[in-house]
């Protein structure tokens, strides 16, 4: 008999009654995401709304057999993340033996709230998969929100996320894990990749947190001729193309910041599933680029005095490079 655990958010207020319809603009949801056995990994859950006064959430997850909840380095099984447009809020984080782990988000004393419109990560945890783990699904079985000033709770709308191990022989990557970007202005940053053989066909979500956008992706200099789309709205990429095999820049991706950006934010793909000749599916690991509105705040990576040290983009000395990008002598190279 499969095992199933329940996660709960549980909202920290009293709800008069439910409402029967439920609003089609107000989605929770949980990413794709690939993880390997053994592995730990932050995941996340997702709100899509353009409501502008949520004063509380409530939901809950279902964890399927193979994945374990963990706390993090903090000693939370559930964390908000920032950078959600929040006007104000609280959330509350507990785990008691016999009911699963909950939390709870809900507007300080009732005055704003807590959520004022966004599309982007919510909550996230972090999962260990076990040794035997090959696939799952974590799926929403109770969502409810309520609008300020409301009597009653809404049901929304609840999508679940799929986990796999992810294919060997193909991996995506930004050219860097932060980058500046002023509120009101666009950037561009390059995505890598890496393919172990010919390949014929990419698709992939990209994904902003609130205040950032992905407006625009176009192909790299690794990406050949065919149909290649990119969808704003959705944040959908479609490209039929030649890519050889080796590394080199796939995509190039335009990220705009509106006037509101502040703080950080996270610009990442999911959903990535890579096809060659024989259309045999390769399932890649998610990246991401964090993107900070203030310039003092970019972190860098010191290289010593020792001529030919090789460090890779999060500032770790390596005795050899495999193929990606990497940094020797203070500048970039890549490695095929």
């Amino acid at each position: 008999m499969k095992v199933l655990r329940a996660i709960v958010l549980i909202a920290m207020a009293t709800a008069a009654g439910l409402a029967h319809q439920a609003a089609a603009a107000t989605k929770l949801y949980v990413q794709n995401f690939c993880i390997r056995p053994g592995e730990v990994k932050e995941i996340f859950v997702m709100l899509d709304t353009d409501l502008t006064d949520i004063d509380f959430i409530t939901g809950c997850l279902i964890i399927p057999e193979g994945l374990t909840v963990v706390d993090d380095a903090y000693g939370k099984n559930l964390r908000m993340k920032p950078a959600q447009n929040r006007a104000s809020g609280f959330f509350a984080n507990y785990n008691k033996e016999g009911y699963g782990y909950g939390g709870g988000l809900f507007s300080l004393q009732g005055y704003n709230a807590c959520i004022t419109g966004t599309k982007g990560p919510l909550f996230s945890m972090m999962l260990k998969a076990d040794e035997n783990f090959k696939f799952g699904v974590i799926e929403p079985a109770l969502f409810f929100y309520r609008q300020k000033g409301a009597p009653e709770v809404s049901p929304g709308e609840m999508e679940s996320g799929e986990a796999r191990v992810p294919s060997d022989g193909v991996r995506l990557s930004f050219a860097t894990n932060l980058l500046t970007i002023p509120a009101g202005q666009t950037r561009t940053v390059d995505v890598m990749i890496e393919n172990s053989e010919d390949l014929k066909g990419l698709q992939a979500d990209f994904f902003a947190t609130g205040g950032l956008t992905v407006s625009a992706v176009e192909k790299g200099s690794g990406m050949g001729d065919g149909v290649f789309s990119y969808e704003p709205s959705t944040g959908r990429l479609i490209a039929m193309g030649n890519i050889s095999e080796g590394s080199g820049v796939v995509l190039t991706v335009s990220i705009t910041a509106d006037a509101t950006f502040k703080g950080e934010g996270l610009v990442g793909i999911i959903n990535t599933v890579a096809t060659n000749a024989s259309a045999t599916a390769f399932y890649a690991e998610e990246t991401g680029v964090r993107l900070n509105a203030d310039a003092t705040a970019v972190t860098t990576v010191n290289v010593d005095a020792d001529e030919g040290s090789i460090y890779d983009l999060q500032g770790r000395r390596t005795a050899t490079a495999r193929r990606g990008v990497y940094i020797k002598d203070g500048q970039q190279i890549l490695v095929k």
